[in-house]
């Protein structure tokens, strides 16, 4: 017992003295997709403007059609990945995996 009680007072000094956690709300911003901003992808061939309105629906202006539709799939990524997910794992029968 006189062991144990050093050990334990050690435990709980070093328990205490570790750094905080963060918080559920600080980790939950940490993955949200960017929404501002600017974001340069190399294959595109003329610039988007990709412009999100007061309910976070995406407006794509673009000068080619090809742009446009990489634009459209990369807003689509950032809005949707888990579905994007859904769809991959379901079209290689993986789904059960989840």
């Amino acid at each position: 017992m006189k062991r144990l009680l050093p050990l334990l007072a050690l435990a709980v000094c070093l328990i205490s003295a570790a750094p905080p956690e963060p918080d559920l709300a600080t980790r939950a911003k940490a993955v949200l997709a960017r929404t501002s901003g600017t974001v340069r992808i190399p294959s595109l061939r003329r610039p988007v403007t990709v412009l999100r309105d007061r309910w976070g629906v995406p407006h794509i202006f673009a000068e080619t059609q090809d742009d446009l539709f990489l634009a459209q799939g990369f807003v689509a990524a950032q809005d949707r990945l888990w579905q994007l997910e859904i769809w991959r794992r379901t079209g290689e029968g993986r789904l059960a995996e989840i």
